[in-house]
């Protein structure tokens, strides 16, 4: 996410998601990346995608009042990760999504077609909903345990005898020393009876920052270039034992890392 990768969604031709209230093209700005979002919605069920210019994730969700949440997957690696979209009386839509844990990204988007998003100016629209101060890693704040480079593996396998296929994805947590953090680079490869898969080479990351650690706690103040409001740059809690580092979210998710 250096860009978000965000989505264009694969919605052509399902009739039965005719017209609900928050159908639609929303468009705004990430990073200074146009991101384009388009929502089909059939009464509760909401689906869709967001896209930038540097990649695609496809939306499942539910929708409560104005309120849809569900999960957003990664089109290449089908990594899923939680998401939010709060839709608004001015036909704008916050869109909030939340980093394996470590941070939540928001922006706002504006729908197309409407009087309120045709008088909205170019600086409206790429205007975060969030903006702070970048504010410094606490001077001492570093558990030196922590630095360096973890990886996470995930495996999944599907079938039987020729049908049988397989594949690992690995995640990279980099932690450094200087207070500096990269989260989400990965590579996958798979394979099956008559077909294999080799991207060995890790992808850019995700997410960069700047983090600190207290109390065994682990805190991210400034993510994709954007400073974290102090309230929420509590990400988790840790626990190391030689080398292998078990993270769990502040919303309870446990992550088994190991030191590469």
């Amino acid at each position: 996410m250096k860009n978000l990768g965000f989505l264009f969604l694969l919605l052509c031709g399902i009739s039965a998601w005719a017209q609900g209230k928050y159908v639609g093209t929303y468009t705004g700005q990430y990073e200074g990346s146009p991101v384009t979002m388009e929502i089909q919605q059939s009464d509760n069920v909401l689906r869709g995608s967001l896209q930038d210019n540097s990649g695609t994730f496809i939306l499942n969700g539910t929708l409560s009042n104005n309120i849809a949440q569900g999960n957003a997957v990664v089109q290449s690696s089908g990594i899923e990760m939680p998401f939010q979209v709060v839709f608004n009386a001015d036909a704008s839509a916050v869109f909030t999504l939340s980093v394996w844990g470590l941070a939540e990204i928001s922006f706002t988007l504006y729908k197309q077609n409407s009087s309120s998003a045709s008088a909205l100016s170019p600086a409206q629209s790429s205007t975060p909903s969030n903006t702070y101060n970048a504010s410094p890693t606490p001077a001492g704040n570093i558990d030196s345990r922590l630095c360096g480079a973890w990886i996470k593996s995930v495996n999944n396998s599907s079938g039987y005898g020729d049908n049988y296929a397989s594949f690992s994805t690995e995640i990279l947590f980099v932690l450094n020393a200087n207070g500096t953090f990269e989260y989400g680079a990965s590579r996958s490869m798979g394979g099956g009876s008559s077909w294999s898969y080799d991207g060995s080479s890790w992808s850019a990351p995700e997410l960069s920052g700047n983090w600190y650690s207290s109390d065994n706690k682990i805190y991210v103040t400034f993510a994709n270039g954007t400073a974290i409001a102090k309230e929420n740059q509590l990400m988790g809690t840790y626990y190391i034992e030689g080398n292998n580092l078990l993270t769990t979210s502040t919303s309870g998710v446990k992550d088994l890392w190991q030191r590469r």
